[in-house]
């Protein structure tokens, strides 16, 4: 199978590279029809290595072909392994001239279409190219694969009363800062795990150690504090959560998420059952 992939420079297969491999299937179809896909930009400026649930990717693709020009270009998704987030509409979505798509259909060998990421986790999709001969036979092409991660950022504060207020004294309250990092609910879903990593936000800065997927965790030192007036640290915005990615020669490779929004959930009494379950 030729086969274009995101080479990592580590083993969690972070950051990458477009390459090719050969493939098993129709040697003639290898060599009339081919097809680069590139990664141009992202909606909100990330690169490849932090990507968030809600970015669009705009993808450029190349058809290369010995076939009679005319002919309509069929770009297919492919579902190898739905654990690697393959199903179009639910991991993502295919959207060309702001149309969300199953397929592309185009005339044209060069162009771009748009992806937009629905859900955490790792990302290892195929596609391929199909069109007409000649002789009017079907041609397709060997299959190629898009390797990336995305992770969801939720950053929440909220109080718990500890002790109500009374006509004398004034109510004693805990207000807590927290994150939750979803990298995706499936077997190969580890991205970011194990690594130290560090949080920004107003004057501070906190660090922490080998970062556990599918839990939350206080960026911030929960804080005590009397009656209504909030304590001193409230962020609304984290400026940035960096992970840092150890190489063999001392040096590291940075991974940020930037300007991520804090939402105050108020006093957790209020949640209900039912809001506690979702936090």
């Amino acid at each position: 199978m030729k086969k274009i992939c995101y080479k990592s420079i580590f083993t969690l297969c972070i950051l990458a590279l477009l390459s090719c491999s050969n493939d098993d299937g129709d040697k003639k179809s290898n060599d009339d029809l081919k097809l680069d896909i590139n990664f141009v930009k992202s909606s909100t400026g990330s690169n490849l290595s932090n990507l968030q649930v809600g970015d669009t990717i705009t993808f450029e693709y190349k058809i290369t072909s010995s076939l009679t020009s005319g002919k309509d270009y069929i770009i297919n998704p492919k579902i190898n392994n739905p654990n690697k987030h393959q199903i179009i509409g639910e991991d993502y979505e295919i959207v060309k001239n702001n149309e969300s798509l199953a397929s592309i259909t185009t005339k044209d060998k060069e162009g771009t279409f748009q992806y937009l990421i629905k859900k955490p986790g790792n990302f290892d999709n195929y596609f391929s190219v199909s069109t007409k001969n000649s002789t009017n036979e079907t041609v397709t092409s060997n299959e190629y694969n898009i390797f990336f991660n995305a992770v969801k950022i939720v950053a929440y504060s909220y109080t718990i009363q500890l002790q109500n207020g009374t006509t004398t004294r004034s109510s004693t309250n805990k207000f807590f800062n927290k994150i939750f990092i979803d990298t995706g609910n499936k077997e190969n879903d580890n991205y970011l795990v194990d690594l130290d990593y560090s949080v920004k936000f107003l004057h501070l800065e906190n660090k922490f150690t080998k970062f556990q997927k599918n839990k939350s965790f206080d960026f911030h030192a929960p804080q005590q504090y009397k009656g209504t007036k909030l304590p001193s640290v409230t962020p609304t915005t984290i400026t940035s959560i960096t992970f840092s990615i150890p190489l063999n020669n001392s040096n590291s490779t940075i991974i940020e998420y930037k300007n991520i929004p804090v939402q105050f959930m108020d006093r957790q009494q209020s949640w209900g059952e039912n809001g506690k379950n979702n936090f």
